[in-house]
Protein backbone atom coordinates (compact mmCIF):
# COMPACT_ATOMS: atom_id res chain seq x y z
CA UNK A 1 0.00 0.00 0.00
CA UNK A 2 2.62 2.60 1.04
CA UNK A 3 6.08 0.91 0.91
CA UNK A 4 8.76 3.57 0.35
CA UNK A 5 10.62 1.43 -2.16
CA UNK A 6 14.04 0.73 -0.66
CA UNK A 7 13.80 -2.01 -3.25
CA UNK A 8 12.45 0.06 -6.17
CA UNK A 9 10.75 -3.03 -7.63
CA UNK A 10 8.54 -3.17 -4.55
CA UNK A 11 7.46 0.44 -4.26
CA UNK A 12 3.99 0.79 -2.79
CA UNK A 13 1.05 2.21 -4.71
CA UNK A 14 0.84 5.25 -2.38
CA UNK A 15 4.56 5.22 -1.64
CA UNK A 16 4.57 8.89 -0.63
CA UNK A 17 2.02 8.40 2.16
CA UNK A 18 3.24 9.48 5.59
CA UNK A 19 1.80 6.66 7.63
CA UNK A 20 -0.57 3.74 7.92
CA UNK A 21 -2.56 2.39 10.87
CA UNK A 22 -2.31 -1.40 11.07
CA UNK A 23 -4.32 -3.89 13.15
CA UNK A 24 -4.56 -7.65 13.17
CA UNK A 25 -7.99 -9.02 12.27
CA UNK A 26 -9.04 -9.71 15.86
CA UNK A 27 -11.96 -7.45 16.82
CA UNK A 28 -11.75 -5.83 13.39
CA UNK A 29 -15.43 -4.84 13.23
CA UNK A 30 -15.44 -2.95 16.52
CA UNK A 31 -12.17 -1.26 15.55
CA UNK A 32 -13.59 -0.28 12.16
CA UNK A 33 -16.74 1.11 13.74
CA UNK A 34 -14.66 3.15 16.20
CA UNK A 35 -12.28 4.52 13.56
CA UNK A 36 -14.71 4.82 10.65
CA UNK A 37 -15.45 8.54 10.91
CA UNK A 38 -11.76 9.35 10.40
CA UNK A 39 -11.00 6.80 7.68
CA UNK A 40 -11.04 7.03 3.88
CA UNK A 41 -9.74 3.58 2.84
CA UNK A 42 -9.14 0.37 4.76
CA UNK A 43 -7.67 -2.86 3.39
CA UNK A 44 -8.74 -6.33 4.51
CA UNK A 45 -6.66 -9.19 3.13
CA UNK A 46 -8.36 -12.00 5.01
CA UNK A 47 -11.55 -14.06 4.90
CA UNK A 48 -13.57 -16.46 6.99
CA UNK A 49 -12.36 -20.03 6.41
CA UNK A 50 -14.95 -21.78 4.24
CA UNK A 51 -15.31 -24.96 2.25
CA UNK A 52 -12.10 -26.87 1.77
CA UNK A 53 -9.00 -25.72 3.58
CA UNK A 54 -5.57 -27.37 3.75
CA UNK A 55 -4.30 -27.22 7.33
CA UNK A 56 -0.54 -26.89 6.88
CA UNK A 57 0.17 -27.34 10.60
CA UNK A 58 -1.67 -30.68 10.64
CA UNK A 59 -0.85 -31.59 7.02
CA UNK A 60 -4.45 -32.50 6.23
CA UNK A 61 -7.51 -31.44 4.24
CA UNK A 62 -10.44 -30.11 6.24
CA UNK A 63 -14.00 -29.34 5.15
CA UNK A 64 -15.45 -26.37 7.03
CA UNK A 65 -19.10 -26.82 6.15
CA UNK A 66 -21.72 -27.90 8.67
CA UNK A 67 -21.71 -31.59 9.75
CA UNK A 68 -24.22 -32.95 7.21
CA UNK A 69 -23.81 -30.41 4.38
CA UNK A 70 -22.19 -31.20 1.05
CA UNK A 71 -21.76 -27.48 0.31
CA UNK A 72 -20.61 -24.78 2.72
CA UNK A 73 -23.48 -22.31 3.16
CA UNK A 74 -21.01 -19.46 3.79
CA UNK A 75 -20.28 -19.10 0.07
CA UNK A 76 -22.42 -16.27 -1.31
CA UNK A 77 -24.02 -15.86 2.12
CA UNK A 78 -25.13 -12.45 3.45
CA UNK A 79 -24.08 -12.84 7.08
CA UNK A 80 -24.38 -10.68 10.18
CA UNK A 81 -20.77 -9.68 9.51
CA UNK A 82 -21.68 -8.49 6.00
CA UNK A 83 -24.65 -6.62 7.45
CA UNK A 84 -22.40 -4.96 10.05
CA UNK A 85 -19.94 -3.83 7.35
CA UNK A 86 -22.82 -2.36 5.36
CA UNK A 87 -24.02 -0.54 8.46
CA UNK A 88 -20.55 0.84 9.25
CA UNK A 89 -20.19 2.05 5.66
CA UNK A 90 -23.67 3.62 5.63
CA UNK A 91 -22.92 5.60 8.78
CA UNK A 92 -19.48 6.75 7.55
CA UNK A 93 -20.18 7.92 3.97
CA UNK A 94 -16.54 8.79 3.16
CA UNK A 95 -15.11 5.43 4.29
CA UNK A 96 -14.54 2.70 1.67
CA UNK A 97 -13.86 -0.84 2.91
CA UNK A 98 -11.76 -2.84 0.42
CA UNK A 99 -11.93 -6.61 0.88
CA UNK A 100 -10.25 -9.64 -0.68
CA UNK A 101 -12.50 -11.95 -2.70
CA UNK A 102 -10.64 -14.94 -1.22
CA UNK A 103 -8.69 -17.81 -2.76
CA UNK A 104 -11.27 -20.55 -2.22
CA UNK A 105 -11.53 -21.51 -5.89
CA UNK A 106 -8.00 -22.93 -5.62
CA UNK A 107 -8.85 -24.98 -2.51
CA UNK A 108 -10.57 -27.99 -4.08
CA UNK A 109 -9.92 -30.57 -1.36
CA UNK A 110 -8.47 -34.09 -1.59
CA UNK A 111 -9.32 -36.51 -4.36
CA UNK A 112 -12.34 -38.74 -3.82
CA UNK A 113 -11.37 -41.71 -1.67
CA UNK A 114 -8.65 -39.78 0.16
CA UNK A 115 -8.83 -39.05 3.91
CA UNK A 116 -10.23 -35.76 5.17
CA UNK A 117 -11.48 -34.06 8.33
CA UNK A 118 -14.69 -32.15 8.99
CA UNK A 119 -16.85 -30.87 11.83
CA UNK A 120 -18.79 -33.58 13.68
CA UNK A 121 -22.12 -33.27 15.53
CA UNK A 122 -20.29 -31.80 18.53
CA UNK A 123 -18.85 -29.10 16.26
CA UNK A 124 -15.35 -30.54 16.64
CA UNK A 125 -12.95 -31.00 13.73
CA UNK A 126 -12.51 -34.77 13.48
CA UNK A 127 -11.46 -37.49 11.04
CA UNK A 128 -14.33 -38.23 8.65
CA UNK A 129 -12.88 -41.19 6.73
CA UNK A 130 -12.31 -40.94 2.99
CA UNK A 131 -13.87 -38.22 0.88
CA UNK A 132 -17.09 -39.44 -0.77
CA UNK A 133 -18.50 -38.14 -4.02
CA UNK A 134 -20.91 -35.23 -3.90
CA UNK A 135 -19.07 -32.78 -1.65
CA UNK A 136 -18.65 -29.46 -3.44
CA UNK A 137 -15.15 -28.50 -4.52
CA UNK A 138 -15.89 -24.70 -4.39
CA UNK A 139 -13.87 -24.37 -7.61
CA UNK A 140 -16.26 -22.39 -9.78
CA UNK A 141 -19.05 -19.83 -9.38
CA UNK A 142 -20.36 -18.86 -5.96
CA UNK A 143 -16.99 -19.21 -4.21
CA UNK A 144 -16.79 -15.86 -2.39
CA UNK A 145 -17.44 -16.16 1.29
CA UNK A 146 -19.32 -14.40 4.05
CA UNK A 147 -18.30 -10.77 4.77
CA UNK A 148 -16.79 -10.25 1.30
CA UNK A 149 -20.41 -10.34 0.10
CA UNK A 150 -21.35 -7.03 1.76
CA UNK A 151 -23.05 -4.48 -0.54
CA UNK A 152 -21.24 -1.27 0.36
CA UNK A 153 -17.66 -2.53 0.19
CA UNK A 154 -15.33 -3.00 -2.79
CA UNK A 155 -14.48 -6.69 -3.23
CA UNK A 156 -11.31 -7.33 -5.23
CA UNK A 157 -10.36 -10.43 -7.22
CA UNK A 158 -6.89 -11.38 -8.45
CA UNK A 159 -5.64 -11.63 -12.04
CA UNK A 160 -2.20 -11.93 -13.59
CA UNK A 161 -0.11 -8.83 -14.12
CA UNK A 162 0.08 -7.26 -17.59
CA UNK A 163 3.72 -6.17 -18.09
CA UNK A 164 3.00 -4.55 -21.46
CA UNK A 165 -0.09 -2.72 -20.25
CA UNK A 166 -3.76 -3.25 -21.07
CA UNK A 167 -4.82 -3.18 -24.72
CA UNK A 168 -7.75 -5.58 -25.01
CA UNK A 169 -9.96 -7.77 -22.79
CA UNK A 170 -7.88 -10.86 -23.56
CA UNK A 171 -4.93 -9.23 -21.75
CA UNK A 172 -6.71 -9.81 -18.44
CA UNK A 173 -5.97 -13.41 -17.39
CA UNK A 174 -7.83 -14.79 -14.39
CA UNK A 175 -5.79 -16.43 -11.63
CA UNK A 176 -6.37 -20.07 -10.72
CA UNK A 177 -7.57 -19.26 -7.20
CA UNK A 178 -9.56 -16.01 -7.08
CA UNK A 179 -13.12 -16.39 -5.79
CA UNK A 180 -16.04 -15.87 -8.18
CA UNK A 181 -19.56 -14.61 -7.59
CA UNK A 182 -22.46 -14.41 -7.60
CA UNK A 183 -23.71 -13.76 -4.11
CA UNK A 184 -26.73 -15.85 -3.18
CA UNK A 185 -29.05 -13.01 -4.17
CA UNK A 186 -27.26 -12.50 -7.50
CA UNK A 187 -25.14 -9.40 -6.85
CA UNK A 188 -21.98 -8.83 -8.89
CA UNK A 189 -18.91 -9.91 -6.97
CA UNK A 190 -16.02 -9.37 -7.18
CA UNK A 191 -16.50 -5.69 -7.98
CA UNK A 192 -13.15 -5.33 -9.80
CA UNK A 193 -9.92 -7.29 -10.28
CA UNK A 194 -6.29 -6.28 -9.87
CA UNK A 195 -2.81 -7.81 -10.15
CA UNK A 196 -2.43 -10.50 -7.50
CA UNK A 197 -0.12 -13.13 -9.02
CA UNK A 198 3.59 -13.26 -8.12
CA UNK A 199 3.57 -9.75 -6.67
CA UNK A 200 6.86 -8.62 -5.11
CA UNK A 201 6.18 -6.79 -1.87
CA UNK A 202 7.42 -6.18 1.64
CA UNK A 203 7.35 -9.25 3.89
CA UNK A 204 7.23 -9.81 7.63
CA UNK A 205 10.39 -11.95 7.79
CA UNK A 206 12.51 -8.88 8.59
CA UNK A 207 12.40 -5.08 8.55
CA UNK A 208 13.96 -5.22 5.09
CA UNK A 209 12.26 -8.46 3.99
CA UNK A 210 10.69 -8.97 0.55
CA UNK A 211 8.82 -11.84 -1.05
CA UNK A 212 6.75 -12.64 -4.14
CA UNK A 213 3.29 -13.87 -3.22
CA UNK A 214 0.03 -14.67 -4.99
CA UNK A 215 -3.50 -14.22 -3.73
CA UNK A 216 -6.40 -11.85 -3.52
CA UNK A 217 -4.57 -10.71 -0.39
CA UNK A 218 -2.04 -9.12 -2.77
CA UNK A 219 -4.57 -7.77 -5.28
CA UNK A 220 -6.57 -6.01 -2.54
CA UNK A 221 -3.80 -3.76 -1.10
CA UNK A 222 -2.79 -3.07 -4.70
CA UNK A 223 -6.30 -1.65 -5.17
CA UNK A 224 -6.50 0.01 -1.73
CA UNK A 225 -3.23 1.90 -2.10
CA UNK A 226 -4.19 2.96 -5.62
CA UNK A 227 -7.63 4.22 -4.62
CA UNK A 228 -6.10 6.31 -1.86
CA UNK A 229 -4.29 8.24 -4.61
CA UNK A 230 -7.68 9.23 -6.02
CA UNK A 231 -8.67 10.79 -2.71
CA UNK A 232 -5.36 12.67 -2.62
CA UNK A 233 -5.84 13.86 -6.20
CA UNK A 234 -9.38 15.09 -5.57
CA UNK A 235 -8.36 16.76 -2.32
CA UNK A 236 -5.65 18.76 -4.08
CA UNK A 237 -8.11 19.94 -6.72
CA UNK A 238 -10.92 20.71 -4.27
CA UNK A 239 -9.13 22.49 -1.42
CA UNK A 240 -8.99 19.58 0.99
CA UNK A 241 -12.38 18.03 0.27
CA UNK A 242 -12.75 14.26 -0.17
CA UNK A 243 -14.92 11.98 -2.27
CA UNK A 244 -17.66 9.86 -0.77
CA UNK A 245 -17.00 6.12 -0.66
CA UNK A 246 -19.84 5.49 -3.13
CA UNK A 247 -18.09 7.83 -5.56
CA UNK A 248 -14.71 6.13 -5.23
CA UNK A 249 -16.35 2.74 -5.70
CA UNK A 250 -18.37 4.10 -8.63
CA UNK A 251 -15.22 5.55 -10.20
CA UNK A 252 -13.44 2.20 -9.94
CA UNK A 253 -16.34 0.49 -11.71
CA UNK A 254 -17.02 3.34 -14.18
CA UNK A 255 -13.43 3.32 -15.48
CA UNK A 256 -12.59 -0.40 -15.17
CA UNK A 257 -11.08 -2.01 -18.27
CA UNK A 258 -13.22 -4.64 -19.95
CA UNK A 259 -12.27 -8.22 -18.98
CA UNK A 260 -13.76 -11.60 -19.82
CA UNK A 261 -15.17 -13.08 -22.99
CA UNK A 262 -18.26 -10.87 -23.27
CA UNK A 263 -18.98 -7.14 -22.95
CA UNK A 264 -20.17 -5.86 -19.60
CA UNK A 265 -19.65 -7.30 -16.12
CA UNK A 266 -19.35 -10.97 -15.22
CA UNK A 267 -19.13 -13.04 -12.07
CA UNK A 268 -15.45 -13.81 -12.60
CA UNK A 269 -13.89 -10.38 -13.17
CA UNK A 270 -16.69 -8.21 -11.85
CA UNK A 271 -16.68 -4.93 -13.79
CA UNK A 272 -13.13 -5.49 -14.99
CA UNK A 273 -9.54 -4.46 -14.36
CA UNK A 274 -8.96 -1.50 -12.05
CA UNK A 275 -7.54 1.51 -13.94
CA UNK A 276 -6.77 4.31 -11.52
CA UNK A 277 -5.22 6.52 -14.20
CA UNK A 278 -8.57 6.64 -16.02
CA UNK A 279 -10.38 7.31 -12.77
CA UNK A 280 -8.01 10.19 -11.98
CA UNK A 281 -8.68 11.64 -15.45
CA UNK A 282 -12.42 11.61 -14.73
CA UNK A 283 -11.80 13.50 -11.49
CA UNK A 284 -9.64 16.09 -13.25
CA UNK A 285 -12.13 16.58 -16.06
CA UNK A 286 -15.14 16.70 -13.74
CA UNK A 287 -13.54 19.54 -11.78
CA UNK A 288 -12.94 21.34 -15.09
CA UNK A 289 -16.60 20.79 -16.00
CA UNK A 290 -17.53 23.43 -13.46
CA UNK A 291 -16.47 25.80 -16.24
CA UNK A 292 -18.39 23.84 -18.89
CA UNK A 293 -15.25 22.53 -20.57
CA UNK A 294 -15.35 18.82 -19.79
CA UNK A 295 -16.64 15.59 -21.25
CA UNK A 296 -16.75 14.04 -17.75
CA UNK A 297 -19.26 14.72 -15.00
CA UNK A 298 -19.28 13.68 -11.36
CA UNK A 299 -22.35 14.64 -9.36
CA UNK A 300 -23.72 14.07 -5.86
CA UNK A 301 -27.48 13.81 -5.80
CA UNK A 302 -30.20 12.77 -3.38
CA UNK A 303 -33.71 11.37 -3.63
CA UNK A 304 -36.02 12.36 -0.76
CA UNK A 305 -39.31 11.08 0.56
CA UNK A 306 -42.19 13.50 0.11
CA UNK A 307 -40.78 15.07 -3.06
CA UNK A 308 -40.31 14.03 -6.66
CA UNK A 309 -39.05 10.51 -7.03
CA UNK A 310 -36.64 11.22 -9.87
CA UNK A 311 -33.66 13.26 -11.03
CA UNK A 312 -33.13 14.22 -14.68
CA UNK A 313 -30.25 15.84 -16.51
CA UNK A 314 -29.59 16.40 -20.22
CA UNK A 315 -26.19 15.84 -21.83
CA UNK A 316 -24.78 16.13 -25.34
CA UNK A 317 -22.53 13.39 -26.77
CA UNK A 318 -19.08 14.23 -28.07
CA UNK A 319 -19.09 11.32 -30.52
CA UNK A 320 -15.39 10.77 -29.74
CA UNK A 321 -15.90 8.00 -27.19
CA UNK A 322 -18.71 5.85 -25.81
CA UNK A 323 -21.27 7.54 -23.61
CA UNK A 324 -21.15 5.95 -20.17
CA UNK A 325 -23.19 6.69 -17.04
CA UNK A 326 -22.86 5.05 -13.63
CA UNK A 327 -24.82 5.46 -10.40
CA UNK A 328 -23.43 4.16 -7.11
CA UNK A 329 -24.96 4.41 -3.66
CA UNK A 330 -24.30 3.25 -0.10
CA UNK A 331 -27.42 1.23 0.61
CA UNK A 332 -29.19 0.58 3.90
CA UNK A 333 -28.10 -2.70 5.49
CA UNK A 334 -29.95 -5.80 4.29
CA UNK A 335 -31.60 -8.64 6.19
CA UNK A 336 -29.31 -11.46 7.29
CA UNK A 337 -29.94 -14.73 5.47
CA UNK A 338 -31.33 -17.67 7.40
CA UNK A 339 -28.57 -20.18 8.00
CA UNK A 340 -30.83 -23.15 7.24
CA UNK A 341 -31.67 -21.87 3.74
CA UNK A 342 -28.88 -22.74 1.33
CA UNK A 343 -28.31 -20.22 -1.51
CA UNK A 344 -31.16 -17.95 -0.40
CA UNK A 345 -32.12 -15.77 -3.43
CA UNK A 346 -33.86 -13.08 -1.32
CA UNK A 347 -32.69 -9.65 -2.53
CA UNK A 348 -30.51 -7.63 -0.18
CA UNK A 349 -31.05 -4.34 -2.01
CA UNK A 350 -33.21 -2.02 0.12
CA UNK A 351 -33.42 1.28 -1.78
CA UNK A 352 -33.58 0.20 -5.42
CA UNK A 353 -32.49 3.11 -7.61
CA UNK A 354 -32.65 2.92 -11.40
CA UNK A 355 -30.83 4.75 -14.17
CA UNK A 356 -32.05 5.13 -17.75
CA UNK A 357 -30.78 7.13 -20.72
CA UNK A 358 -33.16 8.19 -23.48
CA UNK A 359 -32.71 9.82 -26.85
CA UNK A 360 -35.80 10.26 -28.96
CA UNK A 361 -37.69 6.98 -28.92
CA UNK A 362 -34.67 4.98 -27.76
CA UNK A 363 -34.14 3.89 -24.14
CA UNK A 364 -30.81 2.55 -22.89
CA UNK A 365 -30.73 0.31 -19.80
CA UNK A 366 -28.00 -0.81 -17.38
CA UNK A 367 -26.10 -4.08 -17.37
CA UNK A 368 -27.41 -6.97 -15.31
CA UNK A 369 -26.49 -10.64 -14.77
CA UNK A 370 -28.57 -13.76 -14.21
CA UNK A 371 -27.37 -15.72 -11.13
CA UNK A 372 -29.26 -18.82 -12.24
CA UNK A 373 -26.95 -18.97 -15.30
CA UNK A 374 -23.75 -17.40 -13.95
CA UNK A 375 -21.65 -18.12 -17.05
CA UNK A 376 -24.05 -16.26 -19.35
CA UNK A 377 -23.14 -12.87 -20.79
CA UNK A 378 -24.53 -9.75 -19.14
CA UNK A 379 -27.59 -8.18 -20.73
CA UNK A 380 -28.99 -4.65 -20.72
CA UNK A 381 -32.19 -4.71 -18.71
CA UNK A 382 -33.74 -3.65 -15.41
CA UNK A 383 -31.24 -4.24 -12.59
CA UNK A 384 -33.10 -5.09 -9.36
CA UNK A 385 -30.08 -6.50 -7.54
CA UNK A 386 -27.00 -4.24 -7.38
CA UNK A 387 -26.33 -0.88 -5.73
CA UNK A 388 -24.14 0.10 -8.67
CA UNK A 389 -25.66 0.43 -12.15
CA UNK A 390 -23.80 1.31 -15.35
CA UNK A 391 -25.05 2.09 -18.85
CA UNK A 392 -22.69 1.89 -21.84
CA UNK A 393 -23.69 3.38 -25.22
CA UNK A 394 -20.87 2.33 -27.52
CA UNK A 395 -21.81 4.38 -30.59
CA UNK A 396 -22.99 7.97 -30.46
CA UNK A 397 -23.20 10.83 -32.92
CA UNK A 398 -21.53 14.08 -31.91
CA UNK A 399 -24.07 16.70 -30.90
CA UNK A 400 -26.83 14.22 -30.17
CA UNK A 401 -28.76 14.97 -26.97
CA UNK A 402 -29.40 12.33 -24.30
CA UNK A 403 -31.51 12.54 -21.14
CA UNK A 404 -30.28 10.73 -18.01
CA UNK A 405 -32.94 9.91 -15.43
CA UNK A 406 -32.47 8.40 -11.97
CA UNK A 407 -35.54 7.11 -10.16
CA UNK A 408 -36.51 4.97 -7.17
CA UNK A 409 -38.63 1.89 -7.74
CA UNK A 410 -40.93 2.44 -4.81
CA UNK A 411 -43.66 5.05 -4.57
CA UNK A 412 -42.91 8.55 -3.32
CA UNK A 413 -42.34 8.29 0.43
CA UNK A 414 -41.14 4.67 0.37
CA UNK A 415 -37.39 5.28 0.63
CA UNK A 416 -36.06 3.54 3.71
CA UNK A 417 -34.69 6.13 6.17
CA UNK A 418 -36.31 8.91 4.20
CA UNK A 419 -33.71 9.53 1.52
CA UNK A 420 -30.98 7.96 -0.56
CA UNK A 421 -27.81 9.78 -1.56
CA UNK A 422 -26.03 8.56 -4.68
CA UNK A 423 -23.21 9.50 -7.02
CA UNK A 424 -23.69 9.93 -10.77
CA UNK A 425 -20.69 9.66 -13.10
CA UNK A 426 -20.96 10.42 -16.81
CA UNK A 427 -18.34 10.18 -19.59
CA UNK A 428 -18.40 10.90 -23.31
CA UNK A 429 -20.49 14.06 -23.03
CA UNK A 430 -19.87 17.79 -23.30
CA UNK A 431 -20.43 18.20 -27.04
CA UNK A 432 -22.34 20.97 -28.83
CA UNK A 433 -25.96 20.18 -29.60
CA UNK A 434 -27.08 19.98 -33.23
CA UNK A 435 -28.37 23.27 -34.57
CA UNK A 436 -31.54 23.57 -36.65
CA UNK A 437 -29.82 24.97 -39.75
CA UNK A 438 -29.12 23.00 -42.86
CA UNK A 439 -25.60 22.05 -41.81
CA UNK A 440 -22.96 22.57 -39.19
CA UNK A 441 -20.23 24.53 -40.92
CA UNK A 442 -17.08 26.00 -39.50
CA UNK A 443 -14.57 26.54 -42.27
CA UNK A 444 -10.96 26.09 -41.30
CA UNK A 445 -11.39 24.20 -37.98
CA UNK A 446 -11.99 20.59 -37.05
CA UNK A 447 -15.58 19.40 -37.32
CA UNK A 448 -16.40 16.19 -35.49
CA UNK A 449 -19.80 15.51 -37.02
CA UNK A 450 -22.20 16.81 -39.63
CA UNK A 451 -25.94 17.11 -39.09
CA UNK A 452 -28.20 17.93 -42.06
CA UNK A 453 -31.60 18.20 -40.45
CA UNK A 454 -33.72 20.41 -42.69
CA UNK A 455 -33.79 18.82 -46.11
CA UNK A 456 -37.52 19.34 -46.74
CA UNK A 457 -40.04 18.56 -49.41
CA UNK A 458 -41.10 22.10 -50.32
CA UNK A 459 -44.60 21.60 -51.76
CA UNK A 460 -47.13 19.59 -49.69
CA UNK A 461 -49.65 19.84 -52.58
CA UNK A 462 -47.67 17.33 -54.65
CA UNK A 463 -45.12 19.44 -56.51
CA UNK A 464 -41.63 18.20 -57.26
CA UNK A 465 -39.58 21.16 -56.11
CA UNK A 466 -37.14 20.41 -53.25
CA UNK A 467 -34.84 22.65 -51.27
CA UNK A 468 -31.48 22.65 -53.02
CA UNK A 469 -28.92 21.49 -50.50
CA UNK A 470 -26.15 20.61 -52.94
CA UNK A 471 -24.03 23.54 -51.81
CA UNK A 472 -23.73 22.53 -48.17
CA UNK A 473 -20.09 22.09 -47.15
CA UNK A 474 -18.31 21.06 -43.93
CA UNK A 475 -14.57 21.58 -43.81
CA UNK A 476 -12.76 18.77 -42.02
CA UNK A 477 -9.25 17.48 -41.66
CA UNK A 478 -7.88 15.25 -44.45
CA UNK A 479 -8.78 11.56 -44.00
CA UNK A 480 -10.74 12.33 -40.82
CA UNK A 481 -13.58 9.93 -40.09
CA UNK A 482 -16.71 12.00 -39.42
CA UNK A 483 -20.09 10.68 -38.19
CA UNK A 484 -23.02 12.16 -40.07
CA UNK A 485 -26.77 12.29 -39.59
CA UNK A 486 -29.33 13.38 -42.18
CA UNK A 487 -33.01 13.93 -41.41
CA UNK A 488 -35.38 14.19 -44.39
CA UNK A 489 -38.95 15.42 -43.83
CA UNK A 490 -41.77 14.83 -46.29
CA UNK A 491 -45.11 16.54 -45.77
CA UNK A 492 -47.03 13.87 -47.67
CA UNK A 493 -47.17 10.37 -46.15
CA UNK A 494 -47.80 8.91 -49.62
CA UNK A 495 -44.64 10.48 -51.02
CA UNK A 496 -42.62 7.32 -51.64
CA UNK A 497 -41.11 8.01 -55.05
CA UNK A 498 -38.46 10.61 -54.35
CA UNK A 499 -34.77 9.75 -54.20
CA UNK A 500 -32.35 11.29 -51.75
CA UNK A 501 -28.62 10.78 -52.16
CA UNK A 502 -25.83 11.89 -49.88
CA UNK A 503 -22.34 12.35 -51.34
CA UNK A 504 -19.10 12.94 -49.47
CA UNK A 505 -16.15 14.42 -51.35
CA UNK A 506 -13.60 12.25 -49.57
CA UNK A 507 -10.53 13.42 -51.46
CA UNK A 508 -11.63 17.07 -51.69
CA UNK A 509 -11.24 17.25 -55.48
CA UNK A 510 -14.52 19.07 -56.05
CA UNK A 511 -16.45 16.20 -57.65
CA UNK A 512 -18.19 13.00 -56.61
CA UNK A 513 -16.85 10.64 -59.25
CA UNK A 514 -14.70 8.47 -57.00
CA UNK A 515 -15.58 5.11 -55.48
CA UNK A 516 -17.57 5.10 -52.24
CA UNK A 517 -18.50 8.77 -52.46
CA UNK A 518 -22.20 7.90 -52.60
CA UNK A 519 -22.79 7.01 -48.95
CA UNK A 520 -26.57 7.00 -48.45
CA UNK A 521 -29.59 6.52 -50.71
CA UNK A 522 -33.32 6.34 -50.05
CA UNK A 523 -36.21 6.03 -52.48
CA UNK A 524 -38.98 5.36 -49.94
CA UNK A 525 -39.56 8.42 -47.80
CA UNK A 526 -42.42 8.37 -45.32
CA UNK A 527 -42.65 11.57 -43.30
CA UNK A 528 -39.22 11.42 -41.64
CA UNK A 529 -36.26 9.31 -42.72
CA UNK A 530 -32.94 9.36 -40.92
CA UNK A 531 -29.62 8.32 -42.42
CA UNK A 532 -26.59 7.98 -40.20
CA UNK A 533 -23.13 6.63 -40.73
Amino acid sequence: MIATGLNPSAKGMSHGAQGLIAYDFTNSYSEQATEAAGLLISNHSYNVVSGWNFNEDQNRWEFWGRPNDTEDYKFGYYSSDAQLLDSIAYNAPFYLIVKAAGNNRGETGPAEGQPYFRFNAQNQMAAAGNRPSGISSNDSYGSITWDANAKNILTVGAVRGIPGGYNRPEDVVMSSFSGWGPTDDGRIKPDVVADGVNVLSTYASANNGYSSLSGTSMATPNASGSLFLLQEHYSKLKSGAFLRSATIKGLAIHTAEEAGTNPGPDYQNGWGLLNVQKAAAVISASVASNNGTSSEHLMYENLFNGTTNSFTTTVVATGKEPLKATISWTDVKGNVDQVNVLNNPEKKLINDLDIRITSGSRTFRPWTLDPSSPANAAVKADNITDNVERIDIDSTVAGETYTITVTHKGAIGSLTRGQQAYSLLVSGVGGTAHCASAALTNAGSRIDSVSLQTIRYANPAGGTTYVNNTAIAAYIEPSQSVPFRVRVNSADASDVDKIVKLFIDYNNDGDFNDANELVATSNALRNTQVFSG
